[in-house]
Parts: structure tokens; sequence; C-alpha cells
């Protein structure tokens, strides 16, 4: 499974493409690899989501459900 969010935000003359995947950790620990733009990384689960997620991701939770869903 794999999806695509284009996210257009006019006012501020962004142009956003996310892509989602959907993978399994199999080992290893997770590391933030651009600490000068990320300083915190945390892991949710789908029914404990914050509030304040981005359209980006509720585009992917969007995908995933379809696609659990059509299996």
């Amino acid at each position: 499974m794999n999806g695509v969010c284009d996210h257009i935000i006019k006012e501020e003359n962004a142009h956003w493409v996310a892509t989602s995947y959907l993978c399994k950790i199999v080992g290893g620990k997770e590391k933030i690899m651009e600490p000068e733009k990320a300083s915190d990384m945390k892991w949710f689960s789908l029914n404990n989501l914050p509030k304040d997620i981005t359209i980006t991701t509720k585009k992917a939770i969007k995908d995933y459900n379809e696609y659990t869903n059509n299996k």
C-alpha cells in the first residue's frame, strides 16, 4: 500500500507532495536523521492520534483504512 497527498496552500505559496507507505518494522531503533528540522519523534496508535495532525497524515490514514477494508 502506498498513497500520495497533493497539498497546495495558496496563502503560503506552498505545494507539498507527501507519499505514505505501509511497512513493517523488523528491527533497529528510530533515529531523527535531520535534527536541525525535528527535535522529537513519537509513535501513536490510530485510535489515539493527536488532534492537530496534518492534512497529509489524514490522507495517509484514509488510504490505510481503505486498503485494510478492501483486503
